[in-house]
Protein backbone atom coordinates (compact mmCIF):
# COMPACT_ATOMS: atom_id res chain seq x y z
CA UNK A 1 0.00 0.00 0.00
CA UNK A 2 1.73 3.26 -0.75
CA UNK A 3 -0.34 6.71 0.54
CA UNK A 4 0.69 9.46 -2.72
CA UNK A 5 1.45 8.76 -6.56
CA UNK A 6 4.82 10.28 -6.94
CA UNK A 7 7.21 11.31 -10.11
CA UNK A 8 8.66 7.42 -10.04
CA UNK A 9 5.18 5.59 -10.21
CA UNK A 10 3.58 7.61 -12.53
CA UNK A 11 6.45 7.08 -14.82
CA UNK A 12 5.66 3.32 -14.18
CA UNK A 13 2.28 3.52 -14.99
CA UNK A 14 2.55 5.74 -18.08
CA UNK A 15 5.50 3.08 -19.31
CA UNK A 16 3.34 0.34 -18.36
CA UNK A 17 0.73 1.94 -20.73
CA UNK A 18 3.02 2.79 -23.63
CA UNK A 19 4.95 -0.35 -23.82
CA UNK A 20 1.79 -2.81 -23.44
CA UNK A 21 3.90 -4.64 -21.37
CA UNK A 22 5.48 -5.18 -17.87
CA UNK A 23 8.83 -6.33 -19.73
CA UNK A 24 8.29 -3.33 -21.68
CA UNK A 25 7.54 -0.94 -18.90
CA UNK A 26 11.12 -2.55 -17.38
CA UNK A 27 13.27 -2.15 -20.22
CA UNK A 28 11.63 1.64 -20.86
CA UNK A 29 12.67 2.62 -16.59
CA UNK A 30 15.73 0.38 -16.89
CA UNK A 31 14.26 -1.94 -13.62
CA UNK A 32 13.67 -5.73 -13.58
CA UNK A 33 10.06 -6.91 -14.39
CA UNK A 34 9.07 -7.72 -10.84
CA UNK A 35 9.69 -4.36 -9.75
CA UNK A 36 6.92 -3.12 -12.46
CA UNK A 37 4.39 -5.53 -11.39
CA UNK A 38 5.05 -4.72 -8.00
CA UNK A 39 4.50 -0.93 -8.27
CA UNK A 40 1.66 -1.63 -10.61
CA UNK A 41 0.06 -3.85 -8.04
CA UNK A 42 0.41 -0.99 -5.24
CA UNK A 43 -0.54 1.86 -7.11
CA UNK A 44 -3.84 -0.44 -8.10
CA UNK A 45 -4.38 -1.25 -4.58
CA UNK A 46 -3.66 2.81 -3.45
CA UNK A 47 -6.45 3.71 -5.96
CA UNK A 48 -8.54 1.20 -5.08
CA UNK A 49 -9.23 0.35 -8.66
CA UNK A 50 -8.00 -1.85 -11.16
CA UNK A 51 -5.89 0.08 -13.80
CA UNK A 52 -5.47 -3.05 -16.21
CA UNK A 53 -6.29 -5.78 -17.68
CA UNK A 54 -3.36 -8.73 -17.63
CA UNK A 55 -3.60 -11.10 -20.90
CA UNK A 56 -1.57 -13.09 -23.11
CA UNK A 57 -1.25 -10.11 -25.11
CA UNK A 58 -0.21 -7.80 -22.54
CA UNK A 59 -1.73 -5.23 -20.32
CA UNK A 60 -5.15 -3.54 -21.67
CA UNK A 61 -5.97 -0.56 -19.76
CA UNK A 62 -9.80 -0.70 -18.05
CA UNK A 63 -11.97 2.13 -18.39
CA UNK A 64 -10.83 3.71 -14.76
CA UNK A 65 -7.49 3.00 -16.31
CA UNK A 66 -7.74 5.13 -19.61
CA UNK A 67 -8.89 7.52 -17.12
CA UNK A 68 -5.85 7.35 -15.16
CA UNK A 69 -3.64 7.26 -17.84
CA UNK A 70 -4.94 10.72 -19.40
CA UNK A 71 -4.76 12.67 -16.15
CA UNK A 72 -1.05 10.84 -15.49
CA UNK A 73 0.14 12.20 -19.29
CA UNK A 74 -1.27 16.28 -18.17
CA UNK A 75 0.93 15.36 -14.88
CA UNK A 76 4.12 14.61 -17.04
CA UNK A 77 3.98 17.43 -19.17
CA UNK A 78 3.24 19.86 -16.31
CA UNK A 79 6.52 17.84 -14.84
CA UNK A 80 8.37 18.11 -18.23
CA UNK A 81 7.29 21.74 -18.46
CA UNK A 82 8.82 22.30 -14.89
CA UNK A 83 11.58 20.75 -15.74
CA UNK A 84 12.65 23.16 -19.12
CA UNK A 85 11.58 26.15 -17.43
CA UNK A 86 14.19 25.52 -14.71
CA UNK A 87 16.87 24.18 -17.48
CA UNK A 88 16.33 27.58 -19.09
CA UNK A 89 17.11 29.67 -15.99
CA UNK A 90 20.68 28.74 -16.80
CA UNK A 91 23.02 31.71 -18.02
CA UNK A 92 25.54 29.33 -19.64
CA UNK A 93 25.88 26.61 -21.64
CA UNK A 94 26.11 23.51 -19.30
CA UNK A 95 24.40 20.57 -18.29
CA UNK A 96 23.15 17.20 -20.16
CA UNK A 97 20.81 17.94 -23.58
CA UNK A 98 19.48 14.42 -25.49
CA UNK A 99 19.49 14.29 -29.34
CA UNK A 100 17.54 11.82 -30.82
CA UNK A 101 18.09 11.44 -34.43
CA UNK A 102 17.67 7.81 -37.10
CA UNK A 103 20.41 5.77 -36.44
CA UNK A 104 21.84 5.71 -39.84
CA UNK A 105 21.94 9.92 -39.56
CA UNK A 106 22.91 9.40 -36.17
CA UNK A 107 26.16 7.27 -36.70
CA UNK A 108 27.61 8.68 -39.70
CA UNK A 109 26.51 12.55 -39.89
CA UNK A 110 25.49 13.54 -36.68
CA UNK A 111 28.26 11.76 -34.26
CA UNK A 112 31.07 13.24 -36.47
CA UNK A 113 29.43 17.01 -35.88
CA UNK A 114 29.57 17.09 -31.95
CA UNK A 115 33.13 16.90 -31.33
CA UNK A 116 33.44 20.76 -32.37
CA UNK A 117 30.59 21.49 -29.81
CA UNK A 118 31.94 20.02 -26.78
CA UNK A 119 35.32 20.77 -27.82
CA UNK A 120 33.85 24.68 -27.13
CA UNK A 121 31.80 24.04 -24.14
CA UNK A 122 33.48 22.03 -21.35
CA UNK A 123 30.09 21.50 -19.25
CA UNK A 124 28.10 20.25 -21.83
CA UNK A 125 26.85 16.91 -21.95
CA UNK A 126 25.49 15.29 -25.16
CA UNK A 127 23.35 11.87 -25.13
CA UNK A 128 22.98 11.01 -28.60
CA UNK A 129 19.89 8.57 -29.23
CA UNK A 130 19.62 6.69 -32.22
CA UNK A 131 16.12 5.94 -32.78
CA UNK A 132 13.98 4.93 -36.11
CA UNK A 133 11.02 5.73 -34.94
CA UNK A 134 9.53 9.11 -33.34
CA UNK A 135 10.59 10.26 -29.58
CA UNK A 136 8.30 12.57 -27.81
CA UNK A 137 10.01 15.80 -26.81
CA UNK A 138 6.85 16.46 -25.39
CA UNK A 139 7.16 13.83 -22.75
CA UNK A 140 11.20 14.91 -22.47
CA UNK A 141 12.01 11.62 -24.19
CA UNK A 142 14.59 13.98 -25.58
CA UNK A 143 15.64 17.86 -25.94
CA UNK A 144 16.64 17.66 -29.40
CA UNK A 145 15.32 15.74 -32.82
CA UNK A 146 16.76 15.34 -36.04
CA UNK A 147 13.22 14.35 -37.65
CA UNK A 148 13.54 13.33 -41.76
CA UNK A 149 9.48 14.87 -41.60
CA UNK A 150 8.03 17.63 -40.33
CA UNK A 151 6.46 17.54 -36.87
CA UNK A 152 2.60 18.89 -36.42
CA UNK A 153 2.79 19.44 -32.81
CA UNK A 154 2.16 22.71 -32.44
CA UNK A 155 4.58 23.43 -29.74
CA UNK A 156 7.51 22.23 -31.38
CA UNK A 157 9.98 24.50 -33.41
CA UNK A 158 11.12 23.21 -36.53
CA UNK A 159 14.01 24.60 -38.11
CA UNK A 160 14.21 23.21 -41.91
CA UNK A 161 17.91 22.57 -43.24
CA UNK A 162 17.62 20.92 -46.06
CA UNK A 163 16.37 17.79 -48.55
CA UNK A 164 18.51 14.76 -48.64
CA UNK A 165 19.97 13.75 -51.89
CA UNK A 166 20.60 10.04 -52.48
CA UNK A 167 22.49 8.05 -54.75
CA UNK A 168 22.11 4.75 -56.21
CA UNK A 169 25.27 3.12 -55.88
CA UNK A 170 27.41 0.33 -54.88
CA UNK A 171 31.19 -0.86 -54.71
CA UNK A 172 33.38 -0.56 -57.60
CA UNK A 173 34.47 -3.95 -57.63
CA UNK A 174 30.50 -5.15 -57.74
CA UNK A 175 29.95 -2.97 -60.79
CA UNK A 176 32.98 -4.29 -62.48
CA UNK A 177 30.81 -7.70 -62.41
CA UNK A 178 27.12 -6.46 -63.37
CA UNK A 179 27.89 -3.48 -65.02
CA UNK A 180 27.36 0.75 -65.02
CA UNK A 181 24.45 0.16 -66.66
CA UNK A 182 21.24 0.44 -65.45
CA UNK A 183 18.69 -0.02 -67.66
CA UNK A 184 15.43 -1.25 -65.74
CA UNK A 185 18.15 -3.54 -63.43
CA UNK A 186 18.59 -6.35 -65.48
CA UNK A 187 21.74 -8.49 -63.98
CA UNK A 188 21.70 -6.28 -61.19
CA UNK A 189 21.08 -6.90 -57.47
CA UNK A 190 19.66 -4.48 -55.16
CA UNK A 191 19.09 -4.10 -51.92
CA UNK A 192 16.00 -2.97 -49.93
CA UNK A 193 13.09 -2.67 -47.26
CA UNK A 194 10.96 -5.36 -46.38
CA UNK A 195 8.05 -3.36 -47.41
CA UNK A 196 9.26 -1.64 -50.57
CA UNK A 197 6.30 0.37 -50.74
CA UNK A 198 6.59 1.84 -47.41
CA UNK A 199 9.46 4.07 -47.10
CA UNK A 200 9.77 6.56 -50.47
CA UNK A 201 13.23 4.93 -51.15
CA UNK A 202 12.36 1.57 -51.39
CA UNK A 203 8.73 2.28 -53.35
CA UNK A 204 11.51 4.87 -55.88
CA UNK A 205 14.36 2.17 -56.03
CA UNK A 206 11.11 -1.13 -57.16
CA UNK A 207 9.59 1.75 -59.71
CA UNK A 208 13.36 2.27 -61.23
CA UNK A 209 14.75 -0.96 -61.91
CA UNK A 210 11.93 -3.30 -61.62
CA UNK A 211 13.69 -5.91 -63.40
CA UNK A 212 16.63 -6.18 -60.43
CA UNK A 213 16.48 -9.40 -58.56
CA UNK A 214 16.09 -8.41 -55.06
CA UNK A 215 19.11 -9.74 -52.94
CA UNK A 216 18.47 -8.51 -49.69
CA UNK A 217 15.24 -6.92 -47.85
CA UNK A 218 15.93 -5.32 -44.74
CA UNK A 219 14.29 -3.36 -42.08
CA UNK A 220 16.96 -0.45 -41.71
CA UNK A 221 18.87 1.54 -43.89
CA UNK A 222 22.25 1.02 -42.07
CA UNK A 223 21.66 -2.64 -42.92
CA UNK A 224 21.27 -1.50 -46.46
CA UNK A 225 24.28 0.70 -46.36
CA UNK A 226 26.51 -1.81 -44.51
CA UNK A 227 25.78 -4.56 -47.31
CA UNK A 228 26.36 -2.35 -50.13
CA UNK A 229 30.00 -1.26 -48.67
CA UNK A 230 30.41 -4.87 -48.63
CA UNK A 231 29.84 -5.46 -52.31
CA UNK A 232 26.09 -7.40 -51.49
CA UNK A 233 24.08 -5.01 -54.69
CA UNK A 234 23.29 -2.01 -55.24
CA UNK A 235 21.32 0.68 -53.01
CA UNK A 236 20.00 3.86 -52.34
CA UNK A 237 21.97 5.78 -50.11
CA UNK A 238 22.37 9.73 -48.90
CA UNK A 239 24.87 10.69 -51.64
CA UNK A 240 26.83 12.62 -48.36
CA UNK A 241 27.61 8.80 -47.35
CA UNK A 242 29.23 7.67 -50.00
CA UNK A 243 32.87 5.87 -48.56
CA UNK A 244 33.71 3.04 -50.44
CA UNK A 245 30.62 3.68 -53.08
CA UNK A 246 30.81 4.59 -56.81
CA UNK A 247 27.79 6.62 -57.22
CA UNK A 248 25.68 6.04 -60.67
CA UNK A 249 22.57 8.06 -60.52
CA UNK A 250 21.40 10.98 -57.87
CA UNK A 251 17.84 11.73 -57.06
CA UNK A 252 15.41 13.04 -54.53
CA UNK A 253 12.71 11.38 -52.84
CA UNK A 254 11.13 14.17 -50.83
CA UNK A 255 13.35 13.45 -47.76
CA UNK A 256 13.02 16.91 -45.99
CA UNK A 257 15.21 17.11 -42.62
CA UNK A 258 14.46 19.59 -39.43
CA UNK A 259 16.32 20.11 -36.30
CA UNK A 260 13.69 20.71 -33.56
CA UNK A 261 13.07 21.01 -30.05
CA UNK A 262 10.35 22.31 -27.80
CA UNK A 263 9.20 25.97 -27.76
CA UNK A 264 9.78 25.61 -23.85
CA UNK A 265 13.43 25.45 -24.58
CA UNK A 266 14.31 28.07 -26.25
CA UNK A 267 15.46 30.35 -23.52
CA UNK A 268 17.95 27.23 -22.30
CA UNK A 269 21.51 27.89 -23.90
CA UNK A 270 22.72 24.34 -24.18
CA UNK A 271 19.68 23.23 -26.09
CA UNK A 272 19.94 26.55 -28.15
CA UNK A 273 23.68 26.10 -28.38
CA UNK A 274 22.84 22.51 -29.49
CA UNK A 275 20.34 23.52 -32.16
CA UNK A 276 22.12 26.40 -33.68
CA UNK A 277 25.49 24.11 -34.05
CA UNK A 278 23.36 21.31 -35.99
CA UNK A 279 21.51 23.42 -38.01
CA UNK A 280 24.34 25.06 -39.30
CA UNK A 281 26.11 22.04 -39.90
CA UNK A 282 23.53 19.93 -41.48
CA UNK A 283 22.83 22.56 -43.98
CA UNK A 284 26.75 22.53 -45.52
CA UNK A 285 25.66 18.53 -45.40
CA UNK A 286 22.43 18.57 -47.28
CA UNK A 287 24.23 20.81 -49.82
Amino acid sequence: MIDTLDWDLIRVLLASARTGSVGGAARTLGVNAATISRRLDAIESSLGVKLFERTARGLQPTDAGRAVIERAERVESEIRGLERVAKGSLDRIAGRVVVSAPPTMAQETIAPLLGELLARHAELELVLREEAGIVSLERGEADVAVRVARPEHQRLLARRVGVIRYALAATPEYLDVHGRALGEGEGHVVLTYVDEGAPPEGAWLARRLPKARVGLRTSSARSQLVAARAGAGLALVPATMLRGLEALEEVEVGREVYVVSHEESRSNPAVRAVVEHLAARLVGWLR
